[in-house]
């Protein structure tokens, strides 16, 4: 199998692009109902980029259940993965003049910005 981006092309099948490829979204929304949305663009094909501030992360990511790896250590929470499954993430500070810098740099690259406030 040859991968494609984000679609992977068996011998005989044929593929083709999801809807929403090409499409950079700015994910700034928390809990569920923003990070719901954003989900689907990004199930959709989109480019979806979760933005959280560093010290006060989405606190979806302390909801049970939890998840463990292989040796058993905690891998985060499930309800926060199902939420934001095929996502990039950054951290940004927008109360100092480099994170809002980088968000404006964000934006007016991406297609969608998705916030719940400013």
């Amino acid at each position: 199998m040859a991968e494609l981006g984000r679609l992977v092309k068996e011998e005989g099948v044929s593929t083709r692009a999801l809807p929403l490829d090409g499409i950079a979204v700015i994910d700034i929304t928390r809990v569920v109902a923003g990070p719901y949305c954003a989900q689907m663009l990004a199930d959709l094909g989109a480019m979806v980029i979760k933005v959280e501030h560093p010290s006060d992360a989405d606190y979806v990511r302390s909801f049970p259940p939890r998840l463990r790896d292989a040796e058993g250590r905690d891998a985060g929470s499930g309800y926060f993965a199902q939420y934001n499954r095929h996502k990039f993430g950054v951290s940004l500070d927008l109360k100092h003049s480099e994170g809002k810098r980088l968000l404006r740099e964000l934006a007016t690259r991406a297609d969608v910005l998705e916030n719940t406030s400013p």
